[in-house]
């Protein structure tokens, strides 16, 4: 025996291509997930001041900051990672705090609506760019306050 493998036994073309179909299954799987993961943020805007639903909401954002990427859409970890960093500060309250985290839940469902991967090119930068505006408008009230 030579301990190598035999042509017959290994087909690199064969095996790549379960492996890119297994993917792709676990993307339709991702994307019903974040559909999912809206779902929690939209329930838990609703008791926004209360600890548990922040942290709820963030545990999701965090977890789509590590997951999103993988999956082709860097632009939604991107947007994550904003909203932990928002949460993480602990600046926002009430009716801003509700405001900023629908306006990152809108473009997570946004991004997984269009198939925008990567950095979403034109529409991504568009929705970026309409994202911080708004993120910085509705968050002005809170900073006016402090």
């Amino acid at each position: 025996m030579d301990g190598g493998r035999r042509d017959e036994e290994f087909d690199e073309a064969a095996l790549i291509a379960a492996a890119e179909a297994a993917v792709s299954a676990l993307g339709d799987t991702f994307r019903g997930r974040v559909m999912d993961d809206l779902a929690a943020i939209e329930a838990a805007l609703a008791r926004v001041d209360d600890r548990a639903s922040l942290e709820a909401i963030y545990t999701v954002a965090h977890d789509l900051k590590g997951q999103a990427g993988s999956f082709g859409y860097a632009l939604m970890t991107e947007f994550a990672g904003d909203l932990c960093a928002v949460l993480r500060r602990n600046e926002l309250r009430g009716a801003a705090l509700r405001n900023v985290v629908a306006a990152y839940a809108a473009s997570f469902r946004h991004v997984i609506e269009r198939d925008l991967k990567g950095d979403g090119g034109t529409p991504g930068r568009e929705l970026r760019a309409k994202l911080n505006a708004a993120v910085k408008k509705l968050a002005q009230p809170a900073a006016a306050k402090s």
